[in-house]
């Protein structure tokens, strides 16, 4: 499996992105952190529309139980606008810690865009990021 993720770390993004749900799939391994970081690599090669098509499978691996796999997952994640986090994940929780590493500037406008899409239940969270902003990202 590794050396087929390996593989496809060469290929060009259009050609990973027919493959990007199997990759995206990768990221259930639960045996295998180094699987789990390799399609996350992969994963970030991917133009930001494809992309934007896995965040919820990304963010998922924000809780993921190797560090490495975490801050692989935050940073891929930090490619996207909040827009589309705020839109492809259902999960609160999950969207406020793809958010926390963002500057104030941009947690403000996702504060105006849940606003405007209803999304309620981010917003208790987004704005405890804003209220305890120390100036710096935060570490997953």
């Amino acid at each position: 499996c590794l050396e087929a993720m390996n593989y496809f770390r060469v290929l060009e993004p259009s050609v990973i992105a027919m493959h990007s749900a199997a990759v995206a799939a990768k990221l259930k391994d639960v045996a295998r952190p180094q699987v789990r970081f390799s399609a996350l690599s992969i994963l970030e090669r991917l133009e930001h529309d494809m992309l934007a098509e896995h965040a919820a499978a990304i963010a998922a691996a924000l809780n993921d139980a190797d560090q490495q796999v975490r801050g692989k997952a935050a940073n891929v994640l930090d490619r996207l606008r909040c827009e589309l986090v705020i839109e492809k994940v259902a999960s609160p929780a999950l969207v406020i810690l793809a958010l926390s590493r963002r500057p104030p500037r941009e947690v403000n406008a996702a504060v105006e865009l849940a606003k405007v899409r209803g999304k309620w239940a981010i917003m208790p969270g987004l704005l405890d990021l804003l209220l305890h902003d120390d100036g710096c990202r935060k570490p997953l």
